[in-house]
C-alpha cells in the first residue's frame, strides 16, 4: 500500500453538507478551499486567502442570531456549501450545532514550512512560531481530531501537492461530487509555484481617524509607489472603493498615500454606533482595523 497522505474519519453519507476548512494557519487551508470551490461548492471566497468575511465576522463578534440567519439562508441556495478560517479550530463549540452536518477539512504541513511561510508573510519570528506551531496550534488541532465525532478529511499538504489527482478524488468522495469535470478544474487548480499569497506587498498604513461621515488614513505597498485602491466597509457591507493617492505632510517621505473620504451614502444615524473596515482588494485590514464611529 502506499501512503499518499488522505485519511476520512467518521465518515457519513448525505446530500446536504456544510464544509468548514480549518486547523493552522499557513498549513494548506488556502489550497483546500480553492479546490473545494473547484469543485463547485460554494465557499464563498473572497481574496488570496479564500476567506469570507461574511461568516467568521458574525461568529469572532458573537451575533450569533445574525450568524443563524445566514445559515439558513445558505442551506436554502445550496446543498453542500462552506467556508474556510484556520482560526475556527479554537471555536467549533460556537457553530457546530447551529449548522447542517458539518464535514471538516484540515490540512498536516512541516513546521518549518510553517514557520518560514509566517516569517516571509507577517515577519513572525522563526523559532518562536516553530515551537507555537508544535506546543499549541497542532495540539489543538489533535485535541479536536481525538474528541469530534463528525466526518473529517485530515491530508499532508506535502503528499497533496505531489498527488494531486488522489487528494482531489478523495475530497470529492467526502463531499460526494461526482462531476468529472469539476474534479479535473480542482486538480489545474493546485499550482504549487504560485507564490501570489506569500510573494504580495505587505500592507502598511493605518486608519488615523473617523469623524463627520468621513474616515482618515493612509495606506500602501511596500514594494510600489503606485497608488492603491482600498475598500471601505460599515457593519460588515461594502460601501465604495476608495484611492490611497492624497498627498499629507506627515507621509512626505514616503509619497501621496493618504486617503479621506466620506461613507454617508449610506444614510448615517445620529447617535448609532458603526464598525468601519478599510482593507484592500484582498481584504487585509489596515491597523487600526475596525474602527468604531458613532455618528454625531
Amino acid at each position: 500500500m502506499i501512503n499518499k497522505g488522505v485519511v476520512i474519519l467518521n465518515e457519513k453519507q448525505s446530500p446536504e453538507k456544510t464544509v468548514v476548512i480549518m486547523g493552522v494557519a499557513r498549513s494548506g487551508t488556502t489550497m483546500a478551499s480553492q479546490v473545494v470551490s473547484d469543485l463547485g461548492v460554494d465557499m464563498g471566497k473572497s481574496g488570496v486567502v479564500n476567506e469570507r468575511s461574511d461568516v467568521y465576522s458574525l461568529l469572532e463578534k458573537n451575533k450569533l442570531d445574525e450568524f443563524d440567519e445566514f445559515v439558513n439562508k445558505q442551506n436554502g441556495k445550496h446543498s453542500i456549501w462552506g467556508w474556510k478560517r484556520p482560526k475556527a479550530i479554537e471555536y467549533v463549540d460556537l457553530f457546530e450545532t447551529k449548522i447542517r452536518n458539518p464535514h471538516y477539512i484540515i490540512p498536516f504541513r512541516d513546521y518549518v514550512s510553517i514557520a518560514l511561510r509566517n516569517q516571509i508573510s507577517v515577519n513572525a519570528d522563526f523559532k518562536k512560531n516553530l515551537k507555537d506551531t508544535h506546543f499549541n496550534r497542532y495540539r489543538n488541532v489533535v485535541d479536536f481530531i481525538e474528541s469530534n465525532q463528525q466526518p473529517v478529511l485530515l491530508f499532508s499538504y506535502e503528499k497533496a501537492v505531489t498527488n494531486k489527482r488522489y487528494f482531489v478524488e478523495k475530497v470529492a468522495e467526502f463531499l460526494g461530487i461526482t462531476d468529472s469535470q469539476n474534479v479535473n478544474n480542482a486538480i489545474n487548480s493546485i499550482q504549487i509555484n504560485d507564490n501570489a499569497y506569500v510573494n504580495q506587498d505587505v500592507l502598511k498604513g493605518s486608519i488615523d481617524l473617523v469623524k463627520d461621515g468621513q474616515v482618515h488614513g493612509w495606506a500602501k505597498q511596500s514594494k510600489s509607489a503606485q497608488p492603491i485602491t482600498l475598500k471601505v466597509i460599515v457593519d460588515n457591507q461594502f460601501v465604495k472603493n476608495i484611492i490611497a493617492n492624497k498627498p499629507r505632510k506627515d507621509l512626505a517621505k514616503i509619497g501621496n498615500h493618504a486617503f479621506c473620504d466620506s461613507f454617508d451614502e449610506i444614510g448615517l444615524e445620529v447617535g448609532k454606533s458603526y464598525e468601519i473596515v478599510v482593507c484592500n482588494q484582498y481584504d487585509t485590514q489596515l491597523k487600526h482595523s475596525p474602527k468604531t464611529y458613532i455618528h454625531q
